[in-house]
């Protein structure tokens, strides 16, 4: 299989072919970033790319099922995390000039979650300031562009996300493609506009799988900060159910 047809994988079948050997996490590591060289440029999507370390931590996947350890259902698949969630070592703006140089030391709960269930953080995806904006642009990195027509908007407030899951064919006719688990925050538009802007597939397993949480914090808003709830922005339904299995524990 030719190395960009990997990143147009479900994340379902990339997971089941790390774990029964038929493809290196590294391989499925270097397939994802040279997708990302070929085409983020263009759109923006991903803000800050951890490449070395992201390669460090598939290297050491390779290594523990090698020896037979034991791995979880997400184990060396690449997962892009929004700007707004807290990254370990990893610069986490918030789309702020005020957060420019912020460097977490620690990880969100939801990303140490993916972590431990084998997800390789590759970087972290574009936001409005705050995440507070139905567009994707900010005075640090500037704007995600629509990867149909890059003079419209690509929505948020998860444009970035929304682009790097599935940006488009205008770019030699290859989608950008590249994550299979995108980590996104709650809230009422946040995946709802990018979604049918950059992918329509993604809205309907989004809708199918964050329902009842969505139904949930919408009735008690004002706790919804308080929740901590994420939802995720995925290509298939099988996607958000590898995911949720693997950030539930």
């Amino acid at each position: 299989m030719p190395d960009s047809d990997i990143c147009f994988t479900p994340a379902t079948e990339q997971a089941r072919m790390v774990r029964d050997g038929e493809i290196s996490a590294v391989e499925l590591m270097k397939a994802h970033l040279d997708q990302i060289g070929r085409v983020n440029p263009s759109v923006n999507a991903i803000v800050t790319l951890v490449a070395d370390e992201a390669l460090a931590s598939a290297i050491e996947a390779d290594q523990s099922r090698a020896q037979g350890d034991e791995f979880g259902p997400l184990h060396g698949l690449p997962a892009g995390i929004k700007d707004l969630v807290a990254t370990r070592n990893i610069r986490t703006t918030m789309g702020s000039p005020i957060f420019a140089d912020n460097v977490p030391a620690s990880d969100a709960v939801i990303v140490s979650r993916m972590k431990s269930a084998g997800a390789i953080v590759i970087g972290k995806t574009n936001t409005p300031e705050f995440g507070a904006g139905s567009q994707t642009f900010n005075q640090v990195f500037g704007a995600t562009l629509n990867p149909y027509d890059t003079s419209r908007t690509c929505g948020g407030s998860s444009g970035g996300s929304g682009v790097f899951n599935d940006a488009a064919d205008v770019f030699e006719n290859m989608p950008l493609g590249v994550q299979n688990l995108c980590l996104n925050r709650l809230d009422r538009t946040t995946a709802k506009i990018p979604a049918p802007c950059d992918s329509a597939p993604c809205k309907i397993s989004l809708e199918a799988v964050s329902e009842p949480s969505w139904i949930f914090v919408q009735r008690r808003r004002n706790e919804r900060v308080r929740t901590g709830l994420h939802r995720e922005l995925q290509r298939d339904i099988g996607n958000c159910a590898t995911h949720r299995a693997g950030s539930a524990h």
